[in-house]
Protein backbone atom coordinates (compact mmCIF):
# COMPACT_ATOMS: atom_id res chain seq x y z
CA UNK A 1 0.00 0.00 0.00
CA UNK A 2 1.25 3.40 -0.83
CA UNK A 3 2.01 5.93 1.28
CA UNK A 4 -0.87 8.53 0.78
CA UNK A 5 -3.40 5.66 0.75
CA UNK A 6 -2.10 4.22 4.04
CA UNK A 7 -2.68 7.76 5.51
CA UNK A 8 -6.19 7.80 4.45
CA UNK A 9 -7.03 4.54 5.59
CA UNK A 10 -5.62 5.73 8.81
CA UNK A 11 -7.61 9.00 8.87
CA UNK A 12 -10.76 7.04 8.29
CA UNK A 13 -10.30 4.65 11.28
CA UNK A 14 -9.30 7.62 13.47
CA UNK A 15 -12.10 8.84 12.18
CA UNK A 16 -14.77 5.86 13.09
CA UNK A 17 -13.69 5.87 15.88
CA UNK A 18 -14.18 9.53 17.03
CA UNK A 19 -17.41 10.56 15.05
CA UNK A 20 -19.55 8.31 17.31
CA UNK A 21 -18.46 9.75 20.44
CA UNK A 22 -18.75 13.13 18.88
CA UNK A 23 -22.55 12.23 17.94
CA UNK A 24 -22.72 11.48 21.59
CA UNK A 25 -21.92 15.00 22.69
CA UNK A 26 -24.72 16.30 19.60
CA UNK A 27 -27.03 14.13 21.50
CA UNK A 28 -26.79 15.46 24.96
CA UNK A 29 -26.50 18.81 23.32
CA UNK A 30 -30.04 18.58 21.73
CA UNK A 31 -31.32 17.09 24.80
CA UNK A 32 -30.11 19.52 26.95
CA UNK A 33 -31.62 22.21 24.70
CA UNK A 34 -35.06 20.36 24.60
CA UNK A 35 -35.12 20.47 28.05
CA UNK A 36 -34.33 23.93 28.67
CA UNK A 37 -36.73 24.83 26.16
CA UNK A 38 -39.29 22.72 27.25
CA UNK A 39 -41.58 25.59 29.30
CA UNK A 40 -41.63 27.75 25.66
CA UNK A 41 -41.38 25.21 23.28
CA UNK A 42 -44.17 23.13 21.65
CA UNK A 43 -43.65 19.58 23.28
CA UNK A 44 -43.88 17.62 19.42
CA UNK A 45 -40.78 20.20 18.41
CA UNK A 46 -39.03 18.87 21.45
CA UNK A 47 -40.08 15.09 20.20
CA UNK A 48 -38.68 15.84 17.00
CA UNK A 49 -35.90 17.40 17.70
CA UNK A 50 -34.76 14.46 20.63
CA UNK A 51 -35.93 11.71 17.77
CA UNK A 52 -33.58 13.17 15.20
CA UNK A 53 -30.51 13.03 17.42
CA UNK A 54 -31.57 9.85 18.61
CA UNK A 55 -31.35 8.40 15.35
CA UNK A 56 -28.32 10.00 14.02
CA UNK A 57 -26.31 8.52 16.98
CA UNK A 58 -28.09 5.07 16.52
CA UNK A 59 -27.11 5.12 12.76
CA UNK A 60 -23.19 6.38 13.77
CA UNK A 61 -23.33 3.71 15.81
CA UNK A 62 -24.05 0.73 13.37
CA UNK A 63 -21.82 2.54 10.35
CA UNK A 64 -18.80 2.70 12.43
CA UNK A 65 -19.01 -1.04 13.58
CA UNK A 66 -19.88 -1.95 9.83
CA UNK A 67 -16.85 -0.33 9.59
CA UNK A 68 -14.86 -1.94 12.15
CA UNK A 69 -15.57 -5.35 10.86
CA UNK A 70 -13.44 -4.74 7.63
CA UNK A 71 -10.37 -3.62 6.42
CA UNK A 72 -9.80 -0.13 6.07
CA UNK A 73 -8.61 0.33 1.85
CA UNK A 74 -8.80 3.73 0.14
CA UNK A 75 -12.06 3.58 -1.50
CA UNK A 76 -13.71 2.70 2.15
CA UNK A 77 -12.11 5.63 3.41
CA UNK A 78 -13.79 7.79 0.67
CA UNK A 79 -17.19 6.08 1.64
CA UNK A 80 -16.68 6.92 5.22
CA UNK A 81 -15.95 10.49 4.19
CA UNK A 82 -19.09 10.82 1.92
CA UNK A 83 -21.45 9.33 4.60
CA UNK A 84 -19.78 11.98 7.44
CA UNK A 85 -20.35 14.84 5.25
CA UNK A 86 -23.70 13.89 5.00
CA UNK A 87 -24.25 13.38 8.49
CA UNK A 88 -22.76 16.97 9.18
CA UNK A 89 -25.32 18.14 6.78
CA UNK A 90 -28.38 16.43 8.55
CA UNK A 91 -27.11 17.84 12.02
CA UNK A 92 -26.03 21.06 10.53
CA UNK A 93 -29.93 21.21 9.56
CA UNK A 94 -31.51 20.17 12.77
CA UNK A 95 -30.04 22.98 14.27
CA UNK A 96 -30.20 25.19 12.63
CA UNK A 97 -33.73 24.92 12.07
CA UNK A 98 -34.22 24.13 16.39
CA UNK A 99 -32.56 27.52 16.63
CA UNK A 100 -35.01 28.92 14.27
CA UNK A 101 -37.99 27.74 16.18
CA UNK A 102 -36.79 27.83 19.98
CA UNK A 103 -34.75 30.95 20.06
CA UNK A 104 -37.15 33.54 19.51
CA UNK A 105 -39.12 32.30 22.21
CA UNK A 106 -36.46 31.55 24.88
CA UNK A 107 -35.74 34.19 27.78
CA UNK A 108 -32.08 35.15 28.10
CA UNK A 109 -31.30 32.67 29.73
CA UNK A 110 -32.64 30.30 27.69
CA UNK A 111 -31.01 31.78 24.48
CA UNK A 112 -27.66 32.28 26.23
CA UNK A 113 -27.87 28.49 27.03
CA UNK A 114 -28.49 27.59 23.52
CA UNK A 115 -25.43 29.99 22.02
CA UNK A 116 -23.25 27.67 24.73
CA UNK A 117 -24.53 24.75 22.99
CA UNK A 118 -23.51 26.13 19.75
CA UNK A 119 -20.35 27.05 21.22
CA UNK A 120 -19.80 23.08 22.46
CA UNK A 121 -21.30 21.90 18.47
CA UNK A 122 -18.00 23.89 16.91
CA UNK A 123 -15.39 22.86 19.08
CA UNK A 124 -16.52 19.12 19.22
CA UNK A 125 -16.79 19.01 15.01
CA UNK A 126 -13.73 20.59 14.99
CA UNK A 127 -11.82 18.09 16.90
CA UNK A 128 -13.97 14.99 15.68
CA UNK A 129 -13.79 16.21 12.10
CA UNK A 130 -10.27 16.87 11.94
CA UNK A 131 -9.66 14.40 10.27
CA UNK A 132 -11.35 15.11 7.22
CA UNK A 133 -11.58 19.01 6.88
CA UNK A 134 -15.15 18.90 4.13
CA UNK A 135 -16.98 16.90 6.52
CA UNK A 136 -16.28 19.48 9.17
CA UNK A 137 -17.38 22.72 7.03
CA UNK A 138 -20.27 20.31 5.99
CA UNK A 139 -21.08 20.43 9.59
CA UNK A 140 -19.94 23.97 10.80
CA UNK A 141 -20.76 26.53 7.96
CA UNK A 142 -24.56 26.12 7.42
CA UNK A 143 -25.27 26.00 10.95
CA UNK A 144 -22.91 29.46 11.60
CA UNK A 145 -24.26 31.14 8.35
CA UNK A 146 -28.02 30.22 9.69
CA UNK A 147 -27.00 31.28 13.51
CA UNK A 148 -25.69 34.33 12.35
CA UNK A 149 -28.73 35.43 9.46
CA UNK A 150 -31.17 34.35 12.80
CA UNK A 151 -30.04 36.83 14.74
CA UNK A 152 -29.82 39.09 12.56
CA UNK A 153 -33.13 38.86 11.67
CA UNK A 154 -34.78 38.51 15.46
CA UNK A 155 -34.13 41.98 17.42
CA UNK A 156 -33.04 40.63 20.55
CA UNK A 157 -30.36 41.81 23.40
CA UNK A 158 -27.80 39.09 21.21
CA UNK A 159 -26.81 41.44 18.48
CA UNK A 160 -23.23 41.64 20.11
CA UNK A 161 -23.16 37.20 19.56
CA UNK A 162 -23.40 38.24 15.51
CA UNK A 163 -19.64 39.99 15.77
CA UNK A 164 -18.69 36.96 18.39
CA UNK A 165 -20.03 34.37 15.60
CA UNK A 166 -18.55 36.39 12.80
CA UNK A 167 -15.31 35.82 15.05
CA UNK A 168 -15.99 32.55 16.21
CA UNK A 169 -16.20 30.93 13.19
CA UNK A 170 -12.81 31.69 11.64
CA UNK A 171 -10.94 30.68 14.35
CA UNK A 172 -12.72 27.37 14.80
CA UNK A 173 -11.87 26.88 11.19
CA UNK A 174 -8.58 27.95 11.33
CA UNK A 175 -7.88 25.68 14.17
CA UNK A 176 -9.57 22.71 12.65
CA UNK A 177 -7.77 23.38 9.50
CA UNK A 178 -4.11 23.41 11.74
CA UNK A 179 -5.39 20.43 13.78
CA UNK A 180 -5.65 18.51 10.42
CA UNK A 181 -2.32 19.52 9.51
CA UNK A 182 -0.45 18.25 12.08
CA UNK A 183 -2.76 14.83 12.08
CA UNK A 184 -1.47 14.22 8.78
CA UNK A 185 2.03 15.45 8.94
CA UNK A 186 2.78 13.04 12.36
CA UNK A 187 0.59 10.72 9.69
CA UNK A 188 2.95 10.82 7.05
CA UNK A 189 5.99 10.90 9.45
CA UNK A 190 4.96 7.65 10.73
CA UNK A 191 4.49 5.88 7.53
CA UNK A 192 7.74 7.30 6.39
CA UNK A 193 9.56 5.68 9.29
CA UNK A 194 7.81 2.32 8.96
CA UNK A 195 8.58 2.49 5.18
CA UNK A 196 12.33 3.13 6.20
CA UNK A 197 12.68 0.52 8.56
CA UNK A 198 11.13 -2.18 6.36
CA UNK A 199 13.58 -0.51 3.72
CA UNK A 200 16.64 -1.25 6.21
CA UNK A 201 14.91 -4.15 7.35
CA UNK A 202 15.06 -5.35 3.55
CA UNK A 203 18.69 -4.52 3.26
CA UNK A 204 19.73 -6.03 6.76
CA UNK A 205 18.22 -9.23 5.13
CA UNK A 206 20.22 -8.82 2.04
CA UNK A 207 23.33 -8.02 3.32
CA UNK A 208 23.24 -10.48 5.80
CA UNK A 209 22.26 -13.24 3.43
CA UNK A 210 25.51 -11.70 1.19
CA UNK A 211 27.56 -12.99 4.19
CA UNK A 212 26.06 -16.18 4.69
CA UNK A 213 26.53 -16.69 0.51
CA UNK A 214 30.09 -15.53 1.07
CA UNK A 215 30.58 -17.69 4.07
CA UNK A 216 29.53 -20.72 2.27
CA UNK A 217 31.30 -19.75 -0.89
CA UNK A 218 34.51 -19.25 1.04
CA UNK A 219 34.50 -22.20 3.07
CA UNK A 220 33.66 -24.30 -0.10
CA UNK A 221 36.50 -22.81 -1.84
CA UNK A 222 38.89 -22.92 0.93
CA UNK A 223 37.79 -26.47 0.90
CA UNK A 224 38.35 -27.05 -3.16
CA UNK A 225 41.72 -25.68 -2.83
CA UNK A 226 42.89 -27.41 -0.31
CA UNK A 227 42.72 -30.69 -2.20
CA UNK A 228 45.31 -30.11 -5.20
CA UNK A 229 47.39 -28.41 -2.75
CA UNK A 230 47.58 -31.25 -0.50
CA UNK A 231 48.50 -33.38 -3.86
CA UNK A 232 50.88 -31.51 -5.20
CA UNK A 233 52.57 -31.31 -1.84
CA UNK A 234 52.77 -35.44 -1.48
CA UNK A 235 53.90 -35.48 -5.37
CA UNK A 236 56.85 -33.09 -4.46
CA UNK A 237 57.53 -35.40 -1.26
CA UNK A 238 57.48 -38.76 -3.60
CA UNK A 239 59.87 -36.95 -6.02
CA UNK A 240 62.26 -36.33 -3.03
CA UNK A 241 62.29 -39.96 -2.27
CA UNK A 242 62.48 -40.85 -5.54
CA UNK A 243 65.55 -39.55 -6.16
CA UNK A 244 67.24 -40.26 -3.16
CA UNK A 245 67.07 -43.70 -5.15
CA UNK A 246 70.57 -45.18 -6.49
CA UNK A 247 68.52 -45.30 -9.53
CA UNK A 248 65.58 -43.41 -10.99
CA UNK A 249 62.41 -44.82 -12.74
CA UNK A 250 61.94 -42.63 -15.51
CA UNK A 251 58.42 -43.46 -16.12
CA UNK A 252 57.36 -43.15 -12.48
CA UNK A 253 58.77 -39.55 -12.41
CA UNK A 254 56.99 -39.03 -15.86
CA UNK A 255 53.45 -40.39 -14.00
CA UNK A 256 54.38 -38.22 -11.02
CA UNK A 257 54.73 -34.76 -13.23
CA UNK A 258 51.38 -35.99 -15.28
CA UNK A 259 49.84 -35.79 -11.64
CA UNK A 260 51.04 -32.94 -10.83
CA UNK A 261 50.15 -30.86 -14.04
CA UNK A 262 46.70 -32.79 -13.18
CA UNK A 263 46.42 -31.05 -9.76
CA UNK A 264 47.73 -27.61 -10.90
CA UNK A 265 45.26 -27.78 -13.99
CA UNK A 266 42.53 -28.27 -11.37
CA UNK A 267 43.97 -25.72 -8.99
CA UNK A 268 43.94 -23.26 -12.30
CA UNK A 269 40.42 -24.26 -13.04
CA UNK A 270 38.85 -23.48 -9.44
CA UNK A 271 40.89 -20.10 -9.48
CA UNK A 272 39.57 -19.04 -12.83
CA UNK A 273 36.48 -19.48 -11.84
CA UNK A 274 36.80 -18.16 -8.41
CA UNK A 275 38.32 -15.14 -10.78
CA UNK A 276 35.10 -14.76 -13.35
CA UNK A 277 32.64 -14.84 -10.01
CA UNK A 278 34.42 -11.87 -9.09
CA UNK A 279 35.16 -10.43 -12.01
CA UNK A 280 31.37 -10.67 -12.70
CA UNK A 281 30.90 -9.26 -9.17
CA UNK A 282 33.31 -6.33 -9.51
CA UNK A 283 31.81 -5.10 -12.91
CA UNK A 284 35.08 -5.48 -14.50
CA UNK A 285 33.15 -7.43 -17.03
CA UNK A 286 32.51 -5.24 -20.24
CA UNK A 287 29.60 -6.05 -22.83
CA UNK A 288 30.48 -5.69 -26.13
CA UNK A 289 27.71 -6.24 -28.28
CA UNK A 290 28.09 -7.03 -31.84
CA UNK A 291 26.16 -8.75 -34.84
CA UNK A 292 27.73 -12.33 -35.14
CA UNK A 293 26.55 -15.58 -36.77
CA UNK A 294 24.57 -18.01 -34.09
CA UNK A 295 25.51 -20.53 -36.35
CA UNK A 296 28.82 -20.14 -36.51
CA UNK A 297 29.43 -20.32 -32.95
CA UNK A 298 26.68 -23.31 -32.45
CA UNK A 299 28.97 -25.12 -34.79
CA UNK A 300 32.35 -23.81 -32.57
CA UNK A 301 30.46 -25.19 -29.65
CA UNK A 302 29.53 -28.74 -31.54
CA UNK A 303 33.36 -29.70 -32.39
CA UNK A 304 34.28 -28.66 -29.14
CA UNK A 305 31.53 -31.13 -27.59
CA UNK A 306 31.17 -33.83 -29.69
CA UNK A 307 34.36 -35.33 -28.56
CA UNK A 308 33.16 -35.56 -25.16
CA UNK A 309 29.75 -36.58 -25.49
CA UNK A 310 31.05 -39.10 -28.01
CA UNK A 311 33.10 -41.08 -25.16
CA UNK A 312 30.01 -41.26 -22.84
CA UNK A 313 27.94 -42.67 -25.32
CA UNK A 314 25.60 -39.93 -25.73
CA UNK A 315 24.44 -38.10 -29.07
CA UNK A 316 25.07 -34.28 -29.08
CA UNK A 317 22.68 -32.58 -32.21
CA UNK A 318 22.54 -29.17 -33.03
CA UNK A 319 19.23 -27.85 -34.49
CA UNK A 320 19.09 -24.21 -36.11
CA UNK A 321 17.83 -24.66 -39.54
CA UNK A 322 17.62 -21.03 -40.76
CA UNK A 323 20.79 -18.79 -40.65
CA UNK A 324 20.53 -16.55 -37.45
CA UNK A 325 22.43 -13.41 -36.81
CA UNK A 326 22.09 -12.22 -33.31
CA UNK A 327 22.92 -8.86 -31.24
CA UNK A 328 24.96 -9.87 -28.25
CA UNK A 329 28.83 -10.02 -26.67
CA UNK A 330 30.39 -13.26 -28.33
CA UNK A 331 31.95 -13.82 -25.68
CA UNK A 332 29.73 -13.81 -22.84
CA UNK A 333 27.17 -15.74 -24.91
CA UNK A 334 29.99 -18.36 -25.66
CA UNK A 335 30.27 -18.59 -22.02
CA UNK A 336 26.94 -18.97 -21.09
CA UNK A 337 26.62 -21.71 -23.69
CA UNK A 338 29.23 -23.71 -23.08
CA UNK A 339 28.51 -24.01 -19.59
CA UNK A 340 25.12 -25.55 -19.98
CA UNK A 341 26.39 -27.97 -22.72
CA UNK A 342 29.27 -28.88 -20.27
CA UNK A 343 26.86 -29.48 -17.47
CA UNK A 344 24.80 -31.16 -19.95
CA UNK A 345 27.45 -33.49 -20.91
CA UNK A 346 28.52 -34.09 -17.52
CA UNK A 347 25.26 -35.08 -15.60
CA UNK A 348 23.91 -37.27 -18.85
CA UNK A 349 24.72 -41.04 -18.85
CA UNK A 350 22.33 -42.16 -21.40
CA UNK A 351 19.93 -40.41 -24.46
CA UNK A 352 21.57 -37.32 -25.71
CA UNK A 353 21.56 -33.85 -25.76
CA UNK A 354 19.88 -31.08 -28.16
CA UNK A 355 20.81 -27.76 -28.76
CA UNK A 356 17.94 -26.22 -30.43
CA UNK A 357 17.34 -22.24 -31.51
CA UNK A 358 13.52 -21.00 -31.28
CA UNK A 359 12.45 -17.75 -32.57
CA UNK A 360 11.01 -15.84 -30.33
CA UNK A 361 9.10 -12.48 -29.45
CA UNK A 362 6.19 -10.08 -29.95
CA UNK A 363 6.57 -8.84 -33.68
CA UNK A 364 5.80 -11.60 -36.06
CA UNK A 365 6.52 -11.77 -40.20
CA UNK A 366 7.20 -14.69 -41.87
CA UNK A 367 7.27 -16.67 -38.87
CA UNK A 368 9.86 -14.98 -37.20
CA UNK A 369 10.46 -12.89 -34.26
CA UNK A 370 12.67 -10.09 -32.91
CA UNK A 371 14.21 -12.74 -30.56
CA UNK A 372 15.69 -16.10 -30.62
CA UNK A 373 15.88 -18.28 -27.78
CA UNK A 374 18.50 -21.07 -27.45
CA UNK A 375 17.49 -24.38 -25.48
CA UNK A 376 19.78 -26.74 -24.16
CA UNK A 377 17.79 -30.50 -23.71
CA UNK A 378 19.43 -33.22 -22.21
CA UNK A 379 18.43 -36.81 -20.86
CA UNK A 380 20.38 -36.39 -17.63
CA UNK A 381 19.81 -36.66 -13.96
CA UNK A 382 17.25 -34.04 -13.51
CA UNK A 383 17.12 -31.16 -10.80
CA UNK A 384 14.22 -31.54 -7.91
CA UNK A 385 11.70 -28.18 -7.65
CA UNK A 386 12.96 -27.16 -4.17
CA UNK A 387 16.58 -27.09 -5.69
CA UNK A 388 15.92 -25.24 -9.22
CA UNK A 389 16.92 -21.64 -7.33
CA UNK A 390 19.73 -23.31 -5.66
CA UNK A 391 21.61 -24.67 -8.38
CA UNK A 392 22.79 -21.06 -9.55
CA UNK A 393 24.92 -20.48 -6.46
CA UNK A 394 28.02 -21.03 -5.86
CA UNK A 395 29.69 -24.13 -5.88
CA UNK A 396 26.58 -25.82 -5.54
CA UNK A 397 26.33 -28.76 -7.23
CA UNK A 398 23.29 -31.74 -7.59
CA UNK A 399 24.17 -35.32 -6.37
CA UNK A 400 28.25 -34.09 -5.89
CA UNK A 401 27.96 -33.81 -2.11
CA UNK A 402 31.08 -35.49 -1.74
CA UNK A 403 32.76 -32.24 -4.16
CA UNK A 404 34.19 -34.94 -6.43
CA UNK A 405 36.18 -32.56 -9.29
CA UNK A 406 35.49 -34.65 -11.76
CA UNK A 407 31.68 -33.63 -11.88
CA UNK A 408 32.84 -30.01 -11.88
CA UNK A 409 33.39 -27.22 -9.64
CA UNK A 410 29.98 -25.94 -9.31
CA UNK A 411 30.99 -22.11 -10.42
CA UNK A 412 29.87 -22.84 -14.14
CA UNK A 413 25.59 -21.82 -13.33
CA UNK A 414 26.80 -19.20 -11.15
CA UNK A 415 28.97 -17.64 -13.97
CA UNK A 416 25.98 -18.48 -16.50
CA UNK A 417 23.13 -16.41 -14.76
CA UNK A 418 25.84 -13.21 -13.93
CA UNK A 419 26.89 -13.60 -17.48
CA UNK A 420 22.74 -13.39 -18.56
CA UNK A 421 22.13 -10.81 -16.20
CA UNK A 422 24.97 -8.43 -17.65
CA UNK A 423 23.43 -9.45 -21.35
CA UNK A 424 20.13 -8.54 -20.12
CA UNK A 425 19.29 -11.71 -21.51
CA UNK A 426 16.27 -13.87 -20.19
CA UNK A 427 17.48 -17.34 -18.64
CA UNK A 428 15.09 -20.07 -18.29
CA UNK A 429 14.94 -23.26 -16.55
CA UNK A 430 12.73 -26.61 -16.43
CA UNK A 431 13.54 -29.13 -15.31
CA UNK A 432 11.89 -33.33 -14.58
CA UNK A 433 14.03 -35.38 -11.45
CA UNK A 434 15.55 -38.26 -13.18
CA UNK A 435 14.37 -37.34 -16.35
CA UNK A 436 16.21 -34.45 -17.64
CA UNK A 437 16.55 -30.39 -17.91
CA UNK A 438 16.14 -27.55 -20.61
CA UNK A 439 18.26 -24.78 -20.06
CA UNK A 440 17.65 -21.51 -22.69
CA UNK A 441 18.78 -17.93 -22.45
CA UNK A 442 16.84 -15.54 -25.12
CA UNK A 443 19.04 -13.08 -26.65
CA UNK A 444 17.83 -10.39 -29.66
CA UNK A 445 17.87 -11.20 -33.36
CA UNK A 446 20.31 -8.43 -35.52
CA UNK A 447 18.53 -6.06 -38.06
CA UNK A 448 21.51 -6.47 -40.37
CA UNK A 449 23.63 -9.61 -41.14
CA UNK A 450 27.64 -9.42 -40.42
CA UNK A 451 30.12 -11.75 -40.62
CA UNK A 452 31.55 -14.10 -38.10
CA UNK A 453 34.71 -14.14 -36.02
CA UNK A 454 37.71 -15.48 -36.90
CA UNK A 455 39.33 -17.74 -34.63
CA UNK A 456 42.98 -16.74 -34.08
CA UNK A 457 43.61 -18.74 -31.60
CA UNK A 458 45.78 -20.68 -33.18
CA UNK A 459 48.73 -19.39 -35.97
CA UNK A 460 49.25 -20.53 -39.35
CA UNK A 461 50.60 -23.44 -40.56
CA UNK A 462 54.26 -23.20 -40.34
CA UNK A 463 54.63 -20.05 -39.42
CA UNK A 464 58.04 -20.18 -36.27
CA UNK A 465 57.91 -18.49 -33.10
CA UNK A 466 59.62 -15.13 -32.88
CA UNK A 467 62.15 -14.81 -30.60
CA UNK A 468 61.50 -11.66 -27.79
CA UNK A 469 63.40 -9.32 -25.13
CA UNK A 470 60.86 -9.96 -22.03
CA UNK A 471 61.71 -7.74 -19.00
CA UNK A 472 59.46 -9.04 -16.00
CA UNK A 473 59.15 -7.51 -12.56
CA UNK A 474 58.58 -9.42 -9.87
CA UNK A 475 59.00 -8.85 -5.97
CA UNK A 476 58.75 -12.80 -5.40
CA UNK A 477 62.13 -15.04 -6.21
CA UNK A 478 60.40 -17.82 -7.02
CA UNK A 479 57.76 -16.65 -9.52
CA UNK A 480 60.83 -14.95 -11.48
CA UNK A 481 62.45 -17.81 -12.09
CA UNK A 482 59.88 -20.38 -13.18
CA UNK A 483 58.51 -17.36 -15.80
CA UNK A 484 62.57 -17.03 -16.64
CA UNK A 485 62.80 -20.69 -17.61
CA UNK A 486 59.11 -20.67 -19.14
CA UNK A 487 60.20 -18.27 -21.29
CA UNK A 488 64.15 -19.24 -21.93
CA UNK A 489 62.68 -22.47 -22.58
CA UNK A 490 60.55 -21.36 -25.53
CA UNK A 491 63.25 -18.95 -27.19
CA UNK A 492 62.93 -16.02 -25.54
CA UNK A 493 65.25 -13.38 -23.65
CA UNK A 494 64.36 -12.63 -20.48
CA UNK A 495 65.47 -9.69 -17.99
CA UNK A 496 64.32 -10.26 -14.79
CA UNK A 497 63.54 -7.14 -12.20
CA UNK A 498 62.37 -7.48 -8.24
CA UNK A 499 61.94 -3.36 -7.60
CA UNK A 500 60.74 -0.36 -9.82
CA UNK A 501 64.69 0.72 -9.87
CA UNK A 502 65.91 -2.86 -10.83
CA UNK A 503 63.39 -2.28 -13.79
CA UNK A 504 64.17 1.45 -14.32
CA UNK A 505 67.85 0.40 -14.51
CA UNK A 506 66.89 -2.15 -16.83
CA UNK A 507 65.33 -0.36 -19.13
CA UNK A 508 67.95 2.16 -19.29
CA UNK A 509 70.71 -0.47 -20.16
CA UNK A 510 68.45 -2.41 -22.84
CA UNK A 511 66.17 0.24 -24.49
CA UNK A 512 67.15 -0.66 -27.50
CA UNK A 513 66.02 -4.51 -27.18
CA UNK A 514 63.06 -4.70 -24.72
CA UNK A 515 59.83 -6.15 -26.42
CA UNK A 516 57.17 -6.85 -24.19
CA UNK A 517 57.19 -6.12 -20.19
CA UNK A 518 55.33 -8.23 -17.96
CA UNK A 519 54.81 -6.99 -14.31
CA UNK A 520 52.93 -8.19 -11.34
CA UNK A 521 50.30 -5.92 -9.63
CA UNK A 522 51.41 -6.01 -6.39
CA UNK A 523 54.86 -4.66 -5.84
CA UNK A 524 54.72 -3.49 -2.50
CA UNK A 525 56.30 -0.09 -1.55
CA UNK A 526 53.39 1.61 -2.41
CA UNK A 527 53.93 0.78 -6.36
CA UNK A 528 52.08 -1.76 -8.49
CA UNK A 529 52.93 -2.64 -12.03
CA UNK A 530 50.94 -0.22 -13.78
CA UNK A 531 53.09 2.36 -12.14
CA UNK A 532 56.34 0.27 -12.93
CA UNK A 533 55.69 -0.21 -16.37
CA UNK A 534 54.52 4.13 -17.19
CA UNK A 535 57.67 4.52 -15.51
CA UNK A 536 59.51 2.15 -17.89
CA UNK A 537 58.23 3.34 -20.90
CA UNK A 538 58.80 6.52 -20.09
CA UNK A 539 62.25 5.35 -20.10
CA UNK A 540 62.46 3.70 -23.27
CA UNK A 541 60.33 6.83 -25.15
CA UNK A 542 58.19 4.20 -26.95
CA UNK A 543 55.44 2.21 -26.90
CA UNK A 544 55.84 -1.25 -25.89
CA UNK A 545 53.47 -4.00 -25.17
CA UNK A 546 52.27 -4.75 -21.76
CA UNK A 547 50.77 -7.09 -19.33
CA UNK A 548 49.76 -7.09 -15.84
CA UNK A 549 49.89 -10.83 -13.64
CA UNK A 550 47.79 -10.34 -10.47
CA UNK A 551 46.88 -13.18 -7.95
CA UNK A 552 44.52 -10.93 -6.72
CA UNK A 553 40.78 -12.41 -7.22
CA UNK A 554 38.70 -9.20 -4.74
CA UNK A 555 36.38 -7.70 -6.68
CA UNK A 556 38.10 -4.08 -5.56
CA UNK A 557 41.23 -5.53 -6.78
CA UNK A 558 40.19 -6.58 -10.22
CA UNK A 559 38.73 -3.41 -10.69
CA UNK A 560 41.72 -1.42 -9.44
CA UNK A 561 43.75 -3.84 -11.71
CA UNK A 562 41.39 -3.12 -15.03
CA UNK A 563 41.11 -0.06 -14.49
CA UNK A 564 45.28 0.77 -15.53
CA UNK A 565 44.56 0.17 -19.36
CA UNK A 566 47.41 -2.69 -19.68
CA UNK A 567 47.13 -6.58 -20.48
CA UNK A 568 45.19 -8.30 -17.48
CA UNK A 569 46.56 -12.10 -16.51
CA UNK A 570 45.48 -13.77 -13.64
CA UNK A 571 47.15 -16.43 -11.46
CA UNK A 572 47.97 -19.39 -11.83
CA UNK A 573 49.38 -18.27 -15.47
CA UNK A 574 47.91 -20.26 -17.76
CA UNK A 575 51.18 -21.32 -19.93
CA UNK A 576 49.11 -20.86 -23.45
CA UNK A 577 47.82 -17.55 -22.79
CA UNK A 578 51.19 -15.91 -21.94
CA UNK A 579 52.62 -17.74 -25.11
CA UNK A 580 49.54 -16.55 -27.11
CA UNK A 581 50.03 -13.29 -25.52
CA UNK A 582 53.88 -13.17 -26.49
CA UNK A 583 52.99 -14.16 -30.02
CA UNK A 584 50.59 -11.89 -30.28
CA UNK A 585 52.93 -8.93 -29.47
Amino acid sequence: MLIEDAMLAERAQYANIIFPKMMVVNLIGGVTTAWVFSSVVPFYYLVILVSIFVLQEAHAIHTSLNYRRVEYTAQRAHNLFRYLCIQGCIASATWSTAMYFYFPHGALIQQFAFMCAVVILGLSTAVGFATYIPAFLCTFLPFSLSAFCIIAIQKTVFYSAMLSIAMFAPMVIMAAIYVNHLLIGSLRLRFQNIELVEALTVQKDIAESAVLAKSRFLAAASHDLRQPVHALGLFIAALQAIIKRPELDRDEIAHIAIQQKSALSGLGRLLNGVLDVSRFDSGAVEVNRQIFSLNHELEVLRNSFSGPALDKGIALRISCPHEVWVYADTTLLHQILSNLIANAVRYTDFGGILVACRLRGDKQGENRGDKVEIQVWDTGIGVAADQLDKIFDEFYQVGNSARNHEMGLGLGLAIVRRSAHLLGARLDVKSVFGKGSRFSITVPLATASGSPLEDKSALPAGQPRRSKTVLIVDDEPAVREAISVLLSAWGHIVISAATQEQALQAADTHFEVIDVILADYQLGDEVNGADVIRSVISVLHRQVPAAIITGDTSPDGIREASASGFKLLHKPLDPQLLEDLLQDC
